[in-house]
């Protein structure tokens, strides 16, 4: 008995090791991609900081996500603006709540960016993305622990759980999460979480209820006070369980539990009491694209992002795939009528004809209500898990818009859910083959190597800029000239890219004659660079290429000639005698034409 107990120990601790080695690989690789692929960041990784460290300044260019009333507009101002912006500053460390109040201004809980304000205010007037990076990696070894403990749940196998956490850190959903320096890393981990202890709670007895409940408060309110999209995975898995204990007339737990995931939520709602009028008094997003589109494009997403898939392939796969299926049916007949003397072969049509009467006189006894019940007490987290992914697919559908790009990090909580799901019925499906494990390791293998081959979906949101506009406008002034004053809103997200610059100038294309007397005020030394917005890049009819400034269906075309013209005001300015074109720099919603003025 004793050398048993050893042995299920060593064999335990040996999967712990193996774990460890799993995730530590895989953050290497994470931090490989981050030093030599990630050489640009997300509008939203920048307010990621800003929020988190500017001092009650939650956007330079207003006070509220709902504000029109932009700051820093047609005059020069300092680069220490985006400095201050960025980095916490001796003094204001530990200021929680600046960091409350910039949320609340916002549309996001705090505690995501009160943990990277944590982090920064160790580091005062200095500011490093991989401030944002290594917590983020914390969560995704955390995330695989507990995404390890919980497929074992379903898995019911040590070694498969083993491989799916192998296959799930290298999948491009998982990197791009966690190189992503936003609140959806950790929104995974909490998600996890939540649903292993779920998974836990399904076989706990009564007496043992309250070990159980108390964890679970407190993952439900650290979630909510992550990202809302956890309160639909929250109330989804809830709603489950509520009516399990229901049907099995379970009523102490029914309340014990309901009010347990309500009690994390109003907890989180007095840490943070913003989040009610962020929830129920404020409008969402509409999605501006039609739903059911939405949710293909999410269907997409995820495989994608998962299987390492690209998106063309799976439109070709959607359309050829029924009618190559169709034309092997056709081919297949005339093999079936060579063989039609076989035994085995003749019988295969009679066997499907015999399986598929059984099923509909089982179907008319009552039999969908015998699958379903099967269904759940095989794995009722597995049911819950889809009902979860489903939910945000739709929540995400109906209130986003794909169109805008990037919209996947929205269905970043669920892909854990998505892919474990499908391993697990991979895993089913060869349940019976002698040999499933080396099946499905191979498999698991060949997965990887085809994520290997394709790493250019990973950091597939990157912008592919010739130049590098921090390094360029280092100790530099420089002028930003935009299409109109709504434009403004995007002021915050220069942040990275001004971070070095000596001042900044912003206006627009119908006040540049007026602004000119302000932009020659500056008395500086420094290189003066100026960026022309552009909405895109076209050719006319001749193949003359050219650029044009996009709104509201009006196109104003600004050809080479007319840039010319444009930058030839400038040189009114006693510092500007001549132009040089530095190059065409992507970002956001548009792209700029940089040129040096002197």
């Amino acid at each position: 008995m004793r050398e048993k107990i050893k042995k299920i120990k060593e064999y335990k601790f040996f999967s712990v090791i193996l774990l460890a080695l799993i995730i530590f690989v895989q953050i290497f690789n994470i931090c490989d991609i981050f030093v030599g692929e990630k050489h640009l960041y997300h509008c939203d990784e920048i307010y990621s900081y800003g929020l988190a460290n500017g001092f009650y300044q939650p956007f330079i260019e207003s006070d509220s996500v709902y504000s029109h009333d932009y700051q820093y507009i047609d005059e020069w101002f300092s680069g220490e603006v985006y400095r201050n912006y960025l980095t916490v500053q001796e003094g204001e460390q530990f200021r929680y709540d600046s960091v409350w109040y910039n949320q609340s201004q916002d549309r996001h809980p705090p505690l995501f960016y009160a943990v990277l304000h944590t982090i920064c205010s160790f580091f005062p007037d200095t500011f490093s993305f991989w401030l944002g990076l290594i917590p983020n990696l914390i969560y995704f070894a955390i995330t695989q622990i507990f995404l390890y403990k919980l497929s074992r749940n379903i898995l019911k196998s040590k070694y498969l759980s083993l491989l799916f956490c192998l296959l799930w850190g290298f999948t491009p959903a998982a990197v791009n999460n966690t190189l992503f320096i936003r609140m959806y890393c950790m929104l995974t981990m909490w998600t996890v979480i939540l649903m292993y202890l779920h998974s836990k709670l399904y076989v706990t007895k009564e007496k043992n209820l309250l070990k159980q409940l108390i964890p679970l408060i407190i993952v439900t309110a650290l979630g909510s006070l992550t990202q809302y999209l956890f309160l639909f995975v929250a109330f989804v898995t809830a709603v489950c369980f509520c009516v399990r204990y229901l049907f099995k007339k379970q009523f102490k737990v029914f309340f014990a539990y309901g009010l347990s995931m309500l009690a994390g939520v109003l907890i989180s709602f007095a840490v943070f009491p913003a989040s009610v009028r962020h929830l129920f008094l404020e409008g969402s997003n509409a999605a501006g694209t039609a739903f059911v589109k939405q949710i293909i494009i999410s269907l997409r997403y995820v495989f994608s992002d998962i299987f390492c898939l690209q998106q063309s392939t799976l439109v070709w796969l959607s359309i050829f795939l029924p009618p190559i299926t169709g034309i092997l049916i056709i081919l297949s007949l005339p093999i079936l009528f060579l063989f039609r003397k076989n035994l085995k072969l003749r019988s295969f049509p009679e066997k499907i004809r015999n399986h598929f009467i059984s099923g509909i006189s089982s179907l008319r006894k009552g039999g969908i209500r015998k699958i379903y019940s099967r269904i759940i007490k095989i794995n009722p987290i597995m049911t819950i898990m889809l009902l979860s992914t489903a939910a945000v697919m739709l929540i995400a559908s109906y209130t986003v818009s794909y169109i805008l790009g990037f919209a996947n990090r929205y269905l970043y909580i669920i892909y854990p859910f998505a892919a474990l799901f499908i391993f697990a019925l991979l895993c089913f499906i060869f349940s019976r083959l002698k040999h499933q494990k080396a099946v499905i390791t191979f498999l698991t293998v060949l997965m990887i190597f085809n994520i290997a081959l394709n790493r250019e979906i990973v950091l597939y949101w990157q912008y592919d800029n010739d130049i590098n506009l921090n390094h360029t406008l280092d100790k530099s002034n420089v002028i930003i000239v935009l299409n109109g004053y709504e434009e403004f809103s995007i002021l915050s997200t220069f942040a990275y890219e001004f971070y070095n610059a000596d001042h900044i100038f912003m206006t627009n294309y119908d006040d540049t004659a007026a602004d000119m007397d302000k932009i020659g005020s500056l008395e500086s030394d420094k290189p003066l660079y100026i960026m022309l917005y552009t909405a895109g890049h076209s050719q006319d009819e001749k193949g003359q290429s050219f650029y044009y400034v996009a709104f509201d269906g009006e196109k104003c075309y600004f050809k080479t000639e007319y840039v010319d013209d444009y930058l030839s005001n400038y040189r009114k300015l006693n510092s500007v005698d001549q132009y040089e074109y530095i190059g065409e720099y992507e970002f956001v919603e548009g792209d700029y034409l940089v040129y040096r003025l002197n």
